[in-house]
């Protein structure tokens, strides 16, 4: 037995061994405390693991998250790009919050005033923004509560050009409102979209059969008006809209009279920024201001087997927050 004990004995090399041939981590002596909450912390880190707060000597970077569309965000709006490094400025936002580096180097090439972030905070934001500048990027901040999404543009049914001003009538109201040419600071074209997508499905006890689908579109031109002290703006839509206004100009075609509309009204407003991209860039905006879609279900037939679908995508929203952002960033250039 004592020779058993002894032959299964551990080698006296193997007891002399070391448990691990150097340290894991840090020393006591070598921890930073923070001083914000006192606790301590490895030497390489930029903030406090425990508060967050920034680690001293250590550069503050805020933690970019995505922000939720119900969120109230801050958005970082491309003011110019003309002379940056478009790949180096790519590479420099991708490394700060993430992303998809084509995109930023297409919305930095596009040189247009589109957002290209949306973040919690107008910190976060800000910190972006002073990093872009380091390599040759303008950005302003624009916050969603500024956009004012939640009151639409004032309809317009109809206009009237005179000497020193033009007066809008209001859709669905007897009431026309004055604006005197040179209030007129912001002239901006887009088009509101519109996909429908209906189906109706016969569900079994496994499987489901589609009985009938159809997919409608529409696009509607629509021009957007600012006067000098108006963030909401009027809206003037292809359809339902009086265009007597024209004269001898008017065409039987509503493209052919919205086009002569424009040009008067910039003629005529000759103060006014005429913004007329928003087809160009339509793309890069869908990255940060997603188009809605809306999804409705309802239960059909006897035996309630049928289920009908209606999927519904609009950018009216999003060529809102555009057109607004517009008049926004002419306001803070002013002030």
């Amino acid at each position: 037995m004592a020779g058993e004990i002894e032959e299964n004995a551990e080698p006296e090399w193997l007891k002399n061994l070391p448990i691990r041939s150097e340290e894991i981590g840090f020393a006591p002596e070598e921890l930073v405390p923070c001083p914000n909450c006192g606790r301590a912390n490895d030497p390489n880190r930029k903030t406090c693991l425990y508060c967050g707060a920034p680690a001293p000597g250590a550069e503050y970077q805020p933690e970019i998250r995505k922000v939720e569309e119900w969120e109230n965000g801050f958005n970082l709006v491309l003011i110019d790009a003309a002379e940056a490094d478009v790949e180096k400025a790519a590479d420099t936002i991708v490394e700060i919050a993430s992303g998809d580096k084509e995109f930023f180097r297409s919305a930095f090439e596009s040189g247009r005033r589109i957002p290209i972030m949306r973040t919690a905070s107008s910190d976060e934001s800000h910190f972006v923004s002073e990093k872009l500048r380091e390599v040759g990027i303008e950005t302003s901040v624009v916050d969603d509560a500024s956009l004012k999404t939640a009151s639409p543009p004032t309809r317009l049914r109809s206009i009237n050009f005179e000497d020193e001003r033009v007066r809008l009538g209001l859709f669905n109201r007897d009431e026309t409102f004055p604006i005197a040419y040179d209030s007129i600071v912001v002239i901006v074209i887009g088009s509101i979209i519109e996909q429908r997508n209906e189906s109706v499905e016969r569900r079994k006890m496994k499987s489901s059969k589609t009985l009938n689908e159809a997919e409608t579109s529409s696009d509607e031109l629509v021009i957007d008006i600012y006067s000098s002290h108006d963030p909401l703006g009027w809206r003037i839509p292809s359809t339902g809209f009086d265009f007597s206004c024209l004269g001898a100009e008017k065409s039987l075609l509503v493209a052919d009279n919205m086009k002569t509309l424009i040009g008067k009204l910039v003629a005529l407003a000759s103060r006014a920024k005429l913004i007329d991209d928003y087809s160009k860039v339509q793309s890069l905006i869908e990255v940060i201001w997603p188009s809605d879609v809306k999804r409705d279900s309802n239960i059909l037939g006897f035996r309630q087997k049928d289920l009908s679908t209606v999927l519904t995508t609009s950018n009216a929203l999003q060529f809102t927050k555009y057109s607004r952002m517009q008049w926004r960033l002419l306001y803070e250039e002013k002030v």
